[in-house]
């Protein structure tokens, strides 16, 4: 009888030693606490679960770092994160950071914001690139246009206003730089569809906030256009 006590007492003894020695361990170990990505990366995150039957992930930020069951993670656009990793004994959380590879100043971005007046565009716009023209269109439409002499993707910039309020802004631009300027749109905004041989994406509230078209075989342009409202 006192061995059988005392071996149940020992017993008692290393579970509970064991699940303070389990407590004491980490879900994540610590060189995965801050992570530094580039948008399209993805990231397989390793867990020490211990004696959990489930791994939860779930992303601050799904538009910048989404995640799966699996704990595969992916940058999507650029910015800052933080990803809550729960099992059924403890929770943690971590920082994801998703990087560049083109930096805000590879494209001048247009001036847009809802009810930016021709004014406010002329304002800014007539110090840093070219005026060329401003004309007024049917049925309450007017357009201003520029050229960009400092950068030789962009052949040339239209202002579109509905009621002296903006609607959009299309960029002309040299399909050499195609590819580089659809990554730079990719790291910043979610691709959503492709209709009419258009790229549609979305911005962090799932607006369609920039379209990008290839012209015509023998124009070696493309078109880029900003969604003036949103």
């Amino acid at each position: 009888m006192k061995k059988l006590l005392f071996l149940n007492l020992t017993l008692a003894a290393l579970y509970a030693f064991k699940a303070i020695k389990d407590d004491d361990i980490p879900l994540i170990d610590e060189r995965d606490r801050n992570i530094e990505l580039y948008a399209g990366d993805t990231y397989k995150l390793e867990v020490n679960k211990g004696n959990s039957s489930y791994v939860k992930y779930e992303s601050d930020n799904k538009y910048i770092v989404s995640t799966e069951v699996t704990g595969v993670i992916t940058a999507n656009t650029i910015g800052e994160t933080e990803i809550t990793i729960t099992t059924s004994e403890k929770s943690e959380v971590i920082t994801v950071t998703v990087n560049p590879h083109y930096a805000d100043n590879y494209l001048t971005v247009p001036v847009v914001g809802r009810n930016t007046t021709p004014e406010e565009v002329r304002a800014i716009e007539d110090e840093r690139r070219t005026f060329v023209r401003a004309w007024e269109g049917e049925q309450g439409y007017s357009y201003i246009e520029y050229q960009d002499n400092n950068d030789d993707k962009i052949l040339s910039i239209q202002y579109i206003f509905f009621v002296d309020k903006i609607e959009g802004v299309t960029y002309l631009m040299d399909l050499e730089h195609q590819d580089a300027v659809e990554e730079y749109i990719h790291e910043r905004y979610i691709y959503s569809r492709t209709q009419n041989y258009i790229n549609y994406y979305v911005n962090s509230r799932d607006v369609e906030a920039v379209q990008l078209q290839i012209n015509d075989d023998y124009s070696g342009t493309f078109t880029l256009y900003f969604n003036g409202v949103v």
